[in-house]
C-alpha cells in the first residue's frame, strides 16, 4: 500500500482555505490516489462513487489550474507532488530512476527538482557555516523566512558541481524546503 506525504500546515496555505470544501476534499483525493510519480489516472465514476459527489474536468480545471496539468484527456499531473514526497529526485537511486523517466515521457522535467550529485559531500569548515549563519541572521536567502539554526542549511549559491567555492561570497542560508527545491541549479 502507497503512503503520502501531506504538510500539515495545508490548512494555512492561502490557496488551500479558499477552495470550497468539495474542492478541499478533491484535492486531498487526487493527492492520496495518484500514482508514485503524481499522476492521477481520470475516473470521474471512481471519483463520484468515492466522494459522493458529482465532479466535472472544467470544475478540476478552475480550482486547481494553478497546481495540476492536464496531460491528455486521461491524466492530469499534480506539479509539486515529487518535491512534496521525496525533497526532488536523486538520480542515483533506482526507484527515482524510474519516476524520472516517466515524467520525461511527458517532457514534465521543469517540475521536478532533481539531482545527480546525491552522494556529494559538503566539507564547509564549521568556522565558516557559523559566519554564514552569523551574517545571514538565519533568515532564508530564497523565500526571506527566519528560521531556527537547525532548520537552516548552508548553500552553494553557484553549486559545487557547476565550480561553486566554499567562499563566503558563494555561501547562503537556506531553509531545507528552499535548498531542496533549488537543488543543484544556480541562481543569479
Amino acid at each position: 500500500m502507497a503512503k503520502r506525504f501531506i504538510e500539515t500546515d495545508i490548512w494555512m496555505d492561502i490557496w488551500f482555505r479558499g477552495l470550497s470544501p468539495k474542492m478541499k476534499i478533491l484535492w486531498l483525493y487526487l493527492y492520496y490516489n495518484c500514482d508514485y510519480a503524481g499522476f492521477y489516472y481520470i475516473d470521474l465514476e471512481l471519483m463520484k462513487f468515492s466522494l459522493k459527489q458529482e465532479t466535472t474536468i472544467d470544475e478540476i480545471k478552475d480550482s486547481f489550474s494553478e497546481k495540476i496539468l492536464f496531460i491528455d484527456d486521461t491524466k492530469i499531473f499534480i506539479k509539486d507532488y515529487i518535491f512534496e514526497q521525496n525533497g526532488g529526485l536523486k538520480l542515483k537511486t533506482r526507484p527515482h530512476k524510474y519516476i524520472y523517466k516517466k515524467i520525461c515521457e511527458y517532457n514534465l522535467e521543469k517540475y521536478v527538482p532533481v539531482s545527480d550529485t546525491y552522494y556529494l559531500k559538503s566539507s564547509v569548515k564549521t568556522k565558516v557555516k557559523n559566519q554564514v549563519h552569523k551574517r545571514d541572521k538565519n533568515i532564508c536567502a530564497y523565500c526571506k523566512k527566519k528560521f531556527k539554526r537547525d532548520d537552516l542549511h548552508v548553500d552553494h549559491i553557484k553549486p559545487r558541481v557547476k565550480g561553486g567555492t566554499h567562499d563566503l561570497s558563494n555561501l547562503t542560508t537556506s531553509c531545507i524546503r528552499c535548498n531542496l527545491k533549488k537543488g543543484d541549479k544556480e541562481l543569479v
